[in-house]
C-alpha cells in the first residue's frame, strides 16, 4: 500500500474499476435510505455516518485518481460484509451451533481485513507514510485521513458488539442481533409495564 500511489495522477484504471464502484455506490446509498424506511435501530446515527463517510471515501477516491488506495478498502470491507450477510439469513432460521461458525469467520474477517489491515496497510503505511512521500500529505489527503480514521473507530465500534454477541452464546445460548429495531424494544417494555400493572 505504501507505493500503490506512487504514480499518481497518471494511474490507469482497470477495465471493470467503474462497475466495481457504481456496485459500491448503490449498496452503501441504498442501505442508507433502508435506514430510513424501516424501523430505526439502536446504532442508527452510527449506520449513517459509516455509510456517509464510506461514500465520501468512494466518491473522493474516484475523483481525485486514488481508486487504486479506494478499490483496495471497499475490497477489505467487502469480505466482511459478506459474512455479516450470511450472519443475518442463518441466525433466524438455523440453530447456534450451525450458525456459530458463520458468525466465528465473520469475525476473523472483521479482526483481520477491517481492523489489523486497515489500519496497518490503508492508514499507517498506504494513507500517512506512503502519501507523505510523493505529495507532503496535500490538504485532500488529510481529508482523506481522517475519514478513513472515523471508519476504523465505526469498524472497533461493531467489533465490540460482535464480542458481546459472542458472550451471548454461553449467556442465552442465541447469536441475536443486538441492534434490534427500537419497536421492538419498545413492545418488550410495553409488556413488562403491563405485567406490572396486572399485579399492582
Amino acid at each position: 500500500m505504501m507505493y500503490l500511489d506512487s504514480d499518481w495522477p497518471f494511474n490507469r484504471p482497470p477495465k471493470y474499476l467503474k462497475l466495481y464502484y457504481m456496485a459500491g455506490i448503490s449498496y452503501h446509498t441504498s442501505d442508507m435510505i433502508h435506514l430510513f424506511i424501516n424501523s430505526a435501530q439502536k446504532d442508527f446515527f452510527e449506520m449513517l455516518l459509516h455509510h456517509y463517510i464510506t461514500l465520501m471515501l468512494i466518491f473522493g477516491s474516484y475523483m481525485t485518481n486514488f481508486w487504486n488506495s479506494g478499490i483496495n478498502v471497499m475490497i477489505q470491507m467487502d469480505v466482511g460484509e459478506i459474512f455479516v450477510g450470511l450472519s443475518r439469513i442463518v441466525n433466524d432460521i438455523l440453530p447456534v451451533a450451525v450458525s456459530l461458525p458463520i458468525f466465528l469467520c465473520l469475525n476473523f474477517s472483521w479482526i483481520y481485513f477491517r481492523i489489523f489491515v486497515f489500519t496497518y496497510e490503508v492508514i499507517i503505511q498506504g494513507s500517512m507514510i506512503g502519501r507523505w512521500k510523493f505529495d507532503q500529505n496535500s490538504n485532500h489527503q488529510t481529508t482523506i485521513q481522517i475519514l478513513l480514521i472515523f471508519l476504523l473507530l465505526l469498524n472497533w465500534y461493531w467489533q465490540l458488539l460482535f464480542f458481546k454477541i459472542f458472550a451471548r452464546v454461553f449467556t442465552h445460548n442465541d447469536l441475536k442481533d443486538l441492534q434490534n429495531p427500537v419497536e421492538d424494544i419498545d413492545k418488550k417494555e410495553d409488556k413488562i409495564s403491563k405485567k406490572s400493572y396486572v399485579k399492582n
